[in-house]
């Protein structure tokens, strides 16, 4: 049987047939509208901070997120300084840097925004873990999450569509997972309500 998703046409564009579904806001888009929703994200998150000529540094984790966010600042954000954190040596990281010629360092100072590779699932969870253990540390820092607000299935059919590799989702936090995930059963946008009250506690704590 053919999912419904599939025989909808796409919610933006209204023309194409839609691949991807978000249960939360309804919208059902179709491949080139994914591509430049997910693009136009990444930009928007990054664009106020390159004004200020500010220096990006992605944080090198081994998943898909960390390779769409290297292609898209790479292809799409120009004359803009970033480099890569890579802690340890990574065949993954180290294929993906090389594609795009980007420079790797084990760490980087103050003076770096950090970027961290997050979708809406990760983001929700590692935050809410670091709340329950009283690691604060996160609403002083400086980073931004230019995939948080978009869910794994829609970065990874962003990667599939670009021909990059998919890397396996694995979370040692499967009990925190458990208990979001079934929270979203009957709230829908309970992840964005968590990260977007995180954002607004962190804006003030930086005032």
């Amino acid at each position: 049987m053919i999912s419904n998703i599939y025989m909808s046409t796409c919610s933006l564009c209204r023309k194409r047939p839609s691949i991807v579904y978000s249960r939360a806001s309804g919208e059902k888009l179709c491949a080139r509208c994914l591509i430049k929703r997910v693009e136009k994200g990444v930009m928007k998150a990054l664009r106020e901070e390159a004004k200020r000529k500010r220096k990006f540094a992605v944080l090198g984790l081994e998943s898909t997120e960390t390779i769409v966010i290297i292609r898209i600042v790479s292809r799409k954000i120009k004359n803009t300084s970033f480099v890569v954190i890579e802690y340890e040596k990574n065949p993954l990281i180290s294929w993906i840097t090389a594609r795009y010629r980007i420079e790797t360092v084990p760490s980087v100072d103050d003076s770096f925004v950090q970027i961290l590779p997050f979708s809406l699932e990760s983001a929700s969870v590692t935050f809410l873990r670091s709340l329950i253990k009283l690691r604060l540390n996160f609403l002083t820092l400086k980073y931004i999450l230019p995939l948080a607000k978009f869910p794994r299935k829609h970065i990874e059919t962003y990667a599939a569509l670009n021909k990059l590799p998919i890397v396996p989702f694995r979370t040692s936090f499967k009990k925190i997972e458990k208990l979001l995930a079934e929270i979203e059963q009957t709230t829908p946008t309970i992840r964005y309500q968590f990260l977007t009250s995180i954002e607004n506690i962190k804006s003030n704590v930086s005032l």
